[in-house]
């Protein structure tokens, strides 16, 4: 399912942001659309992946419009991926698969725990 949640920020004190889900839309639906109808709608603000009923997967996504993002990455989009059970190594073989379909090569996975200690200096 496509998500659309209209976030606000409530409160004077203690912010906090409030959600109101707007839409949902089957995925079937939203991939059935033409590119140029794509283009006039509202992106996603998550998307939820089930089996057998249950949600397996939740993708956030972020306009980088929303947090000022430079040229020509404004119009940009991250997506996060949260799960209960680990599966980055599943969706970076989908995404690369996907990608080499469009002739894009996708990088390898750097962790985060080997991209700290990589960058560490030894102190003189």
């Amino acid at each position: 399912m496509a998500e659309y949640w209209h976030r606000q920020c409530a409160g004077l004190l203690f912010r906090r942001v409030e959600e109101t889900l707007v839409a949902e839309v089957a995925w079937e639906g939203l991939m059935h659309s033409s590119n140029e109808s794509l283009n006039d709608q509202t992106f996603p603000s998550r998307f939820r992946f089930m089996a057998g009923g249950v949600t397996k997967l939740i993708a956030e996504t972020e306009e980088w419009h929303s947090v000022g993002g430079p040229q020509p990455y404004h119009d940009s989009v991250t997506v996060s991926f949260f799960s209960a059970m680990p599966n980055g190594e599943e969706i970076h073989r989908i995404f690369t698969e996907e990608a080499a379909k469009l002739d894009i090569l996708v990088g390898e996975i750097a962790r985060a725990e080997q991209a700290v200690r990589g960058n560490r200096r030894k102190r003189p």
